[in-house]
C-alpha cells in the first residue's frame, strides 16, 4: 500500500461582517489589517468591546457610502472614487479609520525626476492636497519645456494634458490618450532637492561654438537664490548675443529651471558630472551640450561681473 502522508491545513480566511451606518459590508480579517495598524486591528483582535448590529455585525457609526472606496482600497491597493462623492471627504473619512490611502492615489509614483529617451520629467506632489500634482521638464519630440503644470489624480492615474501617468507591477508608464499604442516606460532617476547642484564658482561651455568662442553659462549666489548668467563671451555688447540673466530653481540634483524676462524658461539637464543639457537656452539648438570649464583668472576676466 502507498501510504498516505497528511496534507497541510491552511485556516480558511475569518469573514468578518460590518454595519457601517446601516451598510452591510462583509470582507476578511486580513483585508482589514493587512496593510498596516488602523481602526480595526484592535476591534476583530478583541481588544476592546463593541456594538454590534441584531445579526452580529460590528456595528460603526460612519457614512457608508465612503466607507466602501476605502475598504476597496485595501482590497486591491488603488483608491477609486466613485462617481458623486468628493476625493476630499474620502480621505477625510479615512483619517477617521487611521488608514493611509494616499498611496491608492497613484501607486508607485513618487516625487523625484524620471526619464525616458523622449521625456524628461519632475513631479511634485502637494503636501495638504495629495491628489494634485505638478509636472515640470521637457518632451524631445514637441520641444517644448513646461514648469509646475498643475494636474490631478484620478482612479489611480495622474491626468496631464494629453498624457496619462501610471504605476504598473512597481513600473511608471506615460502614454498619450490621443495615440495608440503609445506607452513609454518612465525610470526614476532621484528625489527632490533644493540644493544647487554645482559650486556657484563653476562654468558650464557649449559644445557648439560661435566665431570658434562658445556659449557660456555661469552662476552666483543672490538674495533671492542662485543667479545665472548666459552669453557670448566676444558679443557681450551685441543684441543677439549678449548676456542673458536668469533665476534658477532647483527641482533636483540633475535637473533646473531657468527663469528669464525677456526669453521665459528654458532647462538645464545634468545628466553626469561632464555631460549637461540645455533645451529652449536662447542662443543654442534644442538639446545643445555643454561641458563643464574650470574658470582661470584669464577666462574669468570676459565673462561680465
Amino acid at each position: 500500500m502507498v501510504s498516505q502522508r497528511a496534507l497541510p491545513t491552511t485556516s480558511p480566511p475569518e469573514i468578518i461582517r460590518l454595519n457601517v451606518g446601516g451598510q452591510l459590508f462583509l470582507t476578511t480579517k486580513t483585508t482589514l489589517i493587512g496593510r498596516g495598524e488602523n481602526f480595526f486591528v484592535p476591534l476583530v483582535n478583541g481588544e476592546f468591546s463593541t456594538l454590534k448590529d441584531e445579526t452580529g455585525a460590528y456595528f460603526v457609526d460612519r457614512n457608508g457610502s465612503y466607507f466602501a472606496p476605502i475598504l476597496d482600497y485595501l482590497r486591491n491597493g488603488t483608491l477609486i472614487v466613485p462617481q458623486g462623492l468628493k476625493l476630499e471627504s474620502i480621505l477625510q473619512e479615512a483619517s477617521f479609520y487611521s488608514i493611509d490611502v494616499v498611496p491608492g492615489l497613484c501607486g508607485d509614483i513618487k516625487e523625484g525626476l524620471y526619464t525616458s529617451p523622449s521625456w524628461i520629467l519632475f513631479l511634485e506632489r502637494d503636501l495638504d492636497q495629495p491628489w494634485i500634482f505638478a509636472v515640470s521638464g521637457v518632451e524631445e519630440k514637441s520641444k517644448n519645456v513646461f514648469f509646475q503644470e498643475v494636474c490631478v489624480v484620478k482612479d489611480g492615474v495622474l491626468q496631464w494634458r494629453d498624457n496619462e501617468i501610471y504605476s504598473r507591477l512597481g513600473k511608471v508608464f506615460i502614454r498619450k490618450t490621443s495615440v495608440f499604442k503609445s506607452k513609454t516606460q518612465l525610470f526614476f532617476r532621484c528625489s527632490k532637492s533644493e540644493k544647487f547642484p554645482l559650486n556657484v564658482a563653476e562654468i558650464l561651455e557649449s559644445d557648439r561654438t560661435f566665431e570658434n568662442e562658445p556659449i557660456w553659462i555661469s552662476f552666483a549666489p543672490g538674495p533671492q537664490g542662485v543667479q545665472v548668467r548666459s552669453g557670448h563671451p566676444t558679443h557681450i555688447e551685441s543684441a543677439k548675443y549678449g548676456p542673458i540673466m536668469a533665476k534658477a530653481v532647483v527641482l533636483c540634483k540633475s535637473l533646473l529651471i531657468m527663469h528669464t524676462d525677456r526669453h521665459g524658461d528654458w532647462l538645464l539637464y545634468l545628466h553626469s558630472d561632464l555631460a549637461f543639457f540645455t533645451f529652449n537656452h536662447p542662443y543654442l539648438e534644442f538639446g545643445d551640450s555643454f561641458h563643464l570649464h574650470m574658470s582661470s583668472p584669464q577666462r574669468a576676466s570676459i565673462l561680465p561681473v
